[in-house]
């Protein structure tokens, strides 16, 4: 409590000192520390609480103490609690108090309730819940090998040889014993700019049966299968 009846009536000071005279209360100081009686000042706030008084929150976006630390990313903008900046719900993929955590392996989505299609080499995004595959890699359950022309993560890039296919994980152009004794210099070549150019194209199995001599295209989301409870 502070104000001028305060002072004038304090502790210790007039016969009536020990009644409810202040007309002010203090905010919200630190550890419930007493405000100054002249004007209120609190020395600090309690975390998520801002001002002289203590009495104005954090901005939307902050929180803390001194309101100095950015809210996590919750759902669709939402304000997070002024105090622990823990929120209410949080983004597809996405879990704990500060929504800062991917959902468990195997599960993905909203609240991370439905379970991940098999990803055979590879992994489920945990906000679609599409099968990301490994280098090398690609199709909705990321069992076919990259179809010729393509390397990489979902066999998404696109070969640099002009002669040639290249390794589906790395990326390297690659000869057949044929085309090493037909094209010496670009043998050459491609040794000079260390690429690699094994005696014979290696050969890479699909993981299970299918086939993979189409482009590679984007896989459509996996239907959503809720978790049991």
């Amino acid at each position: 409590m502070w104000g001028e009846i305060c002072i004038l009536e304090g502790p210790g000071v007039g016969a009536e000192a020990s009644l409810p005279l202040c007309p002010c209360s203090c905010g919200n100081c630190k550890r419930s520390q007493p405000c100054s009686p002249v004007d209120g000042f609190c020395l600090a706030c309690q975390p998520g609480w801002n001002g002289t008084l203590c009495k104005e929150p954090c901005a939307p976006g902050f929180y803390g103490e001194d309101c100095l630390q950015l809210c996590p990313r919750c759902r669709q903008g939402e304000v997070c609690d002024p105090e622990t900046g823990s929120c209410q719900h949080c983004e597809p993929g996405w879990t704990g108090p500060s929504c800062n955590s991917s959902c468990p392996a195997g599960t993905f989505g909203d609240g991370c309730q439905f379970l991940c299609p098999e990803c055979v080499v590879g992994s489920c995004d945990p906000e679609s819940g599409a099968c990301i595959c490994q280098a090398g890699y690609w199709g909705a359950s990321c069992n076919d090998t990259c179809p010729e022309g393509y390397f990489g993560v979902n066999c998404s890039s696109p070969c640099q040889c002009s002669r040639g296919t290249c390794h589906p994980v790395r990326g390297d152009c690659v000869l057949s014993a044929t085309e090493r004794s037909k094209s010496p210099e670009l043998v050459l070549s491609l040794e000079t700019k260390g690429q690699a150019v094994p005696e014979e194209e290696p050969k890479y199995e699909n993981v299970t049966s299918g086939s993979a001599d189409s482009t590679p295209s984007p896989t459509d989301e996996p239907p959503a299968t809720p978790v049991a409870t």
